[in-house]
């Protein structure tokens, strides 16, 4: 009879905290959408092939035969460090949806419509718009290193944790940003090709909005920055990503949304809400 081989508990963590367990956490969250995981696209920022988690669709054909899908690609974070991200107020802050409105509806659907249906989401509309912007974020990490600290009273001393800049979750999550951000993109503009667009999952769309989220395990701080600094605990962020056009253009900016797992289904709410109003709208065109 064979021995059975303990599996040190250093590697069952180090095992869990690869990815792939998030990534099947995450895909379980999408049970009612159309889902292909695992998708390639070409990253004009690295010249080469690159691969996203999730593309999630909802699709709706109404009766002229026209079609509104609505699609999230997805990306998994797992981030062993602490993530702030630093936000102050700014009133003309909003960069567009990805969106686009095929040659069939032009002249009766325009991004307008697609303001006014955000706005009449009144529960989450937030989402979209906002007198705050995420300027920037940082990572941390706690040390091996205490700190003596002074107790209340003067009756004593102590010590609590010493927290470094942690390079490798930043990095991390900004890779995860920029690769999204760029996916999303390119699932865009891969249907305003012809040579692409019967081979593309988005391709028969009439109307298409896409939106980019990076969904990460790890602990998320939001730091307002006005006369008195608030820091506390959040979920969701919105994130401006810069993405490179065809042909060398001025980059178009985007938002990007980082979503705590534990927040998904709750934004899952908000999209499927917004892909019921979108399709109210569309059928009477």
């Amino acid at each position: 009879m064979l021995r059975r081989h303990r599996i040190p508990d250093s590697l069952k963590r180090a095992i869990r905290e690869e990815g792939f367990s998030l990534e099947h956490k995450v895909l379980k969250a999408f049970e009612k959408w159309n889902i292909t995981p695992n998708r390639y696209f070409w990253d004009r920022s690295t010249g080469r092939i690159s691969e996203y988690d999730l593309l999630a669709v909802k699709e709706y054909k109404n009766s002229n035969g026209l079609v509104f899908k609505l699609a999230l690609a997805v990306e998994c974070k797992y981030l062993k460090g602490i993530t702030v991200f630093y936000e102050r107020h700014l009133v003309n802050n909003e960069y567009p949806i990805m969106v686009r409105i095929g040659d069939k509806i032009k002249e009766r659907f325009l991004m307008g419509d697609i303001s006014k249906i955000i706005n009449s989401l009144a529960q989450y509309k937030g989402m979209f718009f906002s007198e705050n912007q995420v300027f920037g974020y940082a990572s941390f990490k706690e040390s091996n290193k205490n700190q003596s600290n002074q107790t209340a009273g003067g009756g004593g001393r102590g010590t609590e944790n010493v927290y470094d800049s942690d390079d490798r979750t930043y990095k991390n999550l900004l890779a995860g940003i920029k690769g999204i951000a760029m996916a999303a993109r390119y699932e865009l503009e891969k249907i305003t090709q012809e040579k692409s667009k019967e081979k593309s999952l988005l391709g028969n769309a009439d109307l298409l909005l896409i939106f980019p989220l990076v969904v990460v395990e790890g602990k998320l701080l939001r730091c307002f920055m006005a006369k008195r600094t608030r820091i506390s605990m959040d979920k969701v962020f919105r994130y401006r990503a810069a993405i490179p056009k065809m042909g060398g253009e001025e980059p178009s900016e985007f938002y990007v949304y980082i979503i705590d797992k534990d927040s998904l289904r709750t934004m899952l709410r908000f999209f499927n809400q917004l892909f019921i109003k979108m399709r109210g709208t569309f059928v009477k065109i």
